[in-house]
Order: structure tokens, then C-alpha cells, then sequence
């Protein structure tokens, strides 16, 4: 049992279930925000714990009879799937889009809502009633195959009333959710979302013996000569796939990397800021060609800057992560929490490079002005948007855009020189709030496998809105087919974008040709002859699988 704490403050409990060496998956009590909240979900997680349950029977029809669905803590994400399909042909779209709360409702018989109040508002937002209804849950021994009379959770007080509900539409989604869920009882919830989202083109077995040790051995040499600590690579394609942790996670205690720990994934975040900005776009709430100014007040040129110039990285301001005001605030405390409008101020105090549309540069200033519309248009806050809008649809249940220093547990240690002295230190702990909207998101191996076909083909997005977003303007330094678009790159035919926050960095691209997903995660941004380490893996990487389309990024 653990407890994390989530980007809303609330206090998550969780069970860490392994059933074998090597396997693992989280199961979800529940959050709260206050201490008898929180001692009841530990409660029912030790009970949980106590029983050692592995399987639930759901009863659909008020008992364990024929009508019964069995879900695995590992199906998860197959039910959740199965439940949104179902309640999208019933009509009920927000659903699917709305408050996580209803999420935990879906999942009645697994997962708790936080309080009665959020259970009862979120069921009348969607429509659904709530009815009573006495039934529980019923656990059945997966060994022997008998019914316990321990219930999976203790049922709060008001469960009975919100929860247990027996509207008809709820029959209609079980009855879809049943050929949703399959018999698949040994994936993680990370994977079967994967697999989910990117179903038709992957292969399920390993890649061929020869091209994985090629593959091995050129991530080994990159690993020694970068001195990278501690990676995570995964490539999913037609003819296989390949995912492989190496290194340490943890140079103190030489603690292993491992596929499943989570990772901070810096400048990634700028491509759920700019889809965000799409979605507002394709809605009429914004036009990709007003000016800033209509939005934010104060911005050097505001009147000429287009939204679509931020999000291509050609308004002409200046990064404020390049001034040296900046950098001298960060190196003095890198734990202090940084606002939007103070990372502004460092940008804004500097003269544009160029005129807006002019040029071409790299600026965290364009992402954190366009997070701040996302706020302004679309009522609420960038992490709340994101994780409805975005994170919530596509089932990216381990991704997070943290508003203080929390980091979720497994995490690697990170290892950075970004010092004053230029001496390398951890940073762990680190406060994301300097990238804020560009760069302050976590994340994990699996979500990042959802997440970057899901970009690169435009999942969440209509056609011609994701045909503007994959209209890239050429790169300084770059070979011409290169470019960058909408809040994203096309490098070598790889679709998707990179970051690097200290102590770590993350790439995460498609290739549609080839229909090859690759992810690379390493716990250091320490920059090896000039260049970020995790681009030097790429490159290495896809000589190997896909030697006509060759990830590379000009030297810094």
C-alpha cells in the first residue's frame, strides 16, 4: 500500500500488486482531501491487502449468476475503455471527457469516489440517476473459485445510495463492455491502454533476435560514451516490440532503471499545451490567426503575434529560460515555485530577437503565453484542461502535470549540472513550475507509448486541424525536410517532440511510414559533446530500425 499525492492536493491510495517477478500494477482505493478520509481508504486498502483478493465478480444482475463479469485489477483500463464506448453510443459524451470523479464512478465496484457531493454532481451532469440498491460486490478466490464473504472494499455509507445503481442504460454499457474487456488478465492497465489506442498496427511479440541485440548494442555504447545513468527505451511496430530499462536509476544506491518508473518529460508538455490550443481552435473559441494581444495584456508586439506564430516558435520573443536574470533565480533556489507572469516578466524585459514570423527560436515564453490562454478560453486551469481534455480520453492514467515539487513513486533519481559551479547535483525534487506549461509534465514509458502515435496522427483532433498542425516551417541547423509545426517536429520523418528539464529527458515519436513508435527516457540531461544525451540514443536507435529515416538534432 502507498499514498501519492495528486497535481489537486488530494491524497491518493493505492495497492502495488505483483503477481510475479517483474510484473507489477497499481490498483486505486481512492483520493482524499482530508485525514478521516484518508484513514478510511488505508483502512479499506489493508483490508484489501489482508484478504489478498485477485479477482472481483461484478454483479450486473444483483448476485454471482450467469450475468456476472470477472475483471482482474490488471483489466482495469479495459473496463474503463469498454464503459466509455458504451456511454458514448448512449449519448452521454461528456462522460468520457468530464470530471475524473466519474471516472471512479464507471469503476463503482473498484474504485470510490472522493465524497458524496462529487458523486451526486458529476451523475447529474451526465444524466444518469442514481439509484439504491443493497448489492455488493461479491470477491471470488481466483485459486479455488469460491465466493468470499469479504467484500473487495468496505462500501462507504453513501455507496449504497450513489453507487450501486441499476439504471437501465448502465445494463445497455455492461452488456458492450463485456466484448471490450476480452479475457486478457495478465497486462498492465499501462499496456492494455496502449494497446487499445494503438490496435491494428503493433505486433505482440518481440522484435527478431538479431535487430534487438543490434539494437542493444547501440544503445550500450551511447549509454558509456554519454555516461547516461539510467534509460528506458520501448519501440512498438508491425514487426514487433522492444522495451528494455538499463542503467541505474540511482548512482547512490545502484538501484536499477526499470520500464515502469515514472519520468519527468519536460518540453513534451508543449504538445498537450498546443493541442489544447487546437481543440479551442476547431471549437471557434479562439482563431489561430488572432494576435496575443486579445488575450494577454503586455506582450512585446502583442498586437502583430499570431496565436499560430507561438505555437510554430516564430513570435520573436525572446525565451526567458535563455536570460540570464532567469537563470540565476533558478541555480539560487531551484525549489522556489516560479508564476507564469514572473517567467513572462524575464522574457519581456528582454528586445524581440526578430520580427514576429521573421525567424525561427526555440521559446518556452511562446508555450507559457499559450497555456495562459487555454486558462482564459477554456475556464480552467492548463493541468485541469489538460488532464480532461486530453489525458482522461486517451486513458493516460500514469501522466500528471504537477503544480508543486511532487513527484509519483517509482521514480528515478536525476542528475543534472545545471549549477551554479557547474558541479553535477539531483534534481529530484526540482520545482517544475519554471517550465510550467512548456515543460513541467511526469510521465511513464506506457502513457508515452499511447501518447505519441495518438500526436503524430492527430487522435484527438479533426483532419484538417491536425493537416495545419503537421504544416512545419524549416529549422536553422536542420536538413530541409526537417521542421517544426504546430507544437510539434518532423525530424527525419519522425513525428512528435523532446525535453530535457535538469536531471532528465524524454523523445517520444512516431514514424507513420513504418507505423514505428519510439519512446526514450533517461535520468540526466547532461549534455554529451555539445547535444542532449536522449537525442544521441535516437539517433543510434533508428540507424538501426529505420536507417532511411534517421532521428537527428543540430548541436546546441
Amino acid at each position: 500500500m502507498r499514498t501519492v499525492k495528486t497535481s489537486s492536493g488530494a491524497t491518493a491510495v493505492q495497492i502495488v500488486w505483483s503477481w510475479r517477478k517483474g510484473s507489477r500494477s497499481i490498483e486505486h482505493i481512492g483520493s482524499a482531501h482530508d485525514d478521516v478520509a484518508l484513514a478510511a481508504l488505508k483502512t479499506a486498502a489493508a483490508e484489501r491487502l489482508a484478504a489478498g483478493q485477485t479477482e472481483l465478480d461484478l454483479g450486473l444482475s444483483g448476485g454471482v449468476e450467469p450475468g456476472t463479469l470477472p475483471i482482474m485489477s490488471s483489466q482495469m483500463t479495459h473496463l474503463w475503455e469498454g464503459l466509455c464506448a458504451a456511454y458514448r453510443i448512449l449519448g452521454f459524451e461528456s462522460a468520457t471527457k468530464g470530471d475524473s470523479v466519474f471516472r471512479d464512478l464507471v469503476l463503482a465496484r473498484i474504485i470510490e469516489p472522493t465524497s458524496k457531493i462529487d458523486a451526486e454532481r458529476v451523475l447529474s451532469e451526465v444524466g444518469v440517476d442514481a439509484l439504491r440498491s443493497g448489492s455488493k460486490p461479491v470477491v471470488r478466490d481466483r485459486t479455488h473459485g469460491r465466493a468470499s464473504s469479504v467484500p473487495c472494499r468496505r462500501t462507504p455509507r453513501y455507496g449504497a445510495e450513489v453507487m450501486r445503481r441499476r439504471h437501465a442504460t448502465m445494463a445497455v454499457a455492461l452488456l458492450i463492455l463485456v466484448s471490450a474487456c476480452g479475457n486478457d488478465s495478465t497486462s498492465s492497465p499501462s499496456s492494455a491502454t496502449a494497446t487499445t489506442n494503438t490496435a491494428g498496427t503493433e505486433a505482440a511479440h518481440d522484435i527478431d533476435a538479431a535487430t534487438a541485440q543490434r539494437l542493444d548494442a547501440a544503445i550500450d555504447q551511447v549509454m558509456t560514451a554519454a555516461s547516461i545513468p539510467g534509460a528506458i527505451i520501448g519501440i512498438w511496430g508491425p514487426e514487433g516490440r522492444y522495451v528494455r530499462a538499463v542503467g541505474v536509476a540511482d548512482k547512490a544506491t545502484g538501484a536499477p532503471m526499470k520500464t515502469d518508473v515514472y519520468s519527468r518529460i519536460g518540453s513534451m508538455t508543449k504538445t498537450f499545451t498546443v493541442t489544447a490550443i487546437l481543440q479551442l481552435a476547431e471549437q471557434g473559441k479562439i482563431g489561430l490567426e488572432d494576435p496575443i494581444g486579445k488575450y494577454i495584456d503586455g506582450v512585446p508586439n502583442g498586437d502583430k503575434i499570431a496565436l499560430r506564430e507561438l505555437a510554430r516558435m516564430r513570435s520573436g520573443l525572446e525565451n526567458y529560460a535563455n536570460t540570464t536574470e532567469f537563470q540565476q533565480a533558478l541555480v539560487a533556489d531551484p525549489y522556489r515555485n516560479f508564476t507564469p507572469q514572473e517567467l513572462l516578466g524575464y522574457a519581456f524585459a528582454a528586445p524581440p530577437v526578430f520580427p514576429p514570423g521573421q525567424g525561427f527560436q526555440y521559446s518556452n515564453t511562446n508555450t507559457v503565453l499559450l497555456g495562459l490562454v487555454v486558462e482564459k478560453v477554456g475556464g480552467q486551469k492548463l493541468p485541469d484542461y489538460i488532464r480532461v481534455h486530453i489525458l482522461v480520453p486517451l486513458g493516460m492514467d500514469h501522466t500528471s502535470f504537477p503544480t508543486t515539487n511532487a513527484f509519483p513513486e517509482p521514480h528515478a533519481q536525476g542528475y543534472t549540472t545545471t549549477t551554479a559551479s557547474g558541479a553535477e547535483t539531483t534534481a529530484t525534487d526540482w520545482n517544475p513550475s519554471w517550465a510550467w506549461a512548456a515543460g513541467a509534465m511526469i510521465s511513464t514509458l506506457q502513457d508515452m507509448h499511447i501518447w505519441a502515435p495518438a500526436l503524430a496522427t492527430g487522435k484527438l483532433l479533426a483532419p484538417e486541424m491536425q493537416k495545419q498542425r503537421l504544416q512545419t516551417l524549416s529549422i536553422p541547423g536542420q536538413p530541409p525536410r526537417d521542421g517544426y509545426g504546430l507544437g510539434i517536429f518532423n525530424l527525419g520523418g519522425w513525428i512528435g517532440h523532446n525535453g530535457s528539464v535538469p536531471g532528465y529527458e524524454a523523445v517520444a515519436v512516431y514514424l507513420p511510414e513504418k507505423q514505428l513508435t519510439l519512446v526514450i527516457l533517461i535520468n540526466t540531461d547532461i549534455a554529451h559533446q555539445g547535444g542532449e544525451p536522449s537525442s544521441t540514443l535516437a539517433t543510434a536507435i533508428t540507424k538501426v530500425i529505420s536507417p532511411e529515416h534517421v532521428y537527428t538534432v543540430g548541436r546546441s
